[in-house]
């Protein structure tokens, strides 16, 4: 999972997502960061896009799949 790289639009601001917690995939991915987002209903891992808010996806901002995806630069 190495050749992934995260978009330049991923929102990584801790101050704005109070009720999250960033994390990586651990170990094996610690460059691959997302939002464990904590709900009443059910806890989901998210990404917060400058562009469009939140995407309930981890990977789809790390990978050209995204219509907006350009890669960050140094990543």
């Amino acid at each position: 999972m190495s050749h992934f790289k995260p978009c330049k639009y991923l929102d990584y601001d801790e101050k704005k997502y109070p009720s999250c917690d960033l994390r990586d995939l651990g170990p094996e991915c610690p460059l691959i960061r997302f939002w464990f987002r904590r709900g009443q209903d059910q806890n989901i891992n998210v990404q917060f896009c400058k562009l469009k808010g939140r995407i309930n996806s981890v990977l789809d901002c790390y990978e050209p799949g995204c219509l907006d995806y350009k890669p960050k630069e140094g990543a």
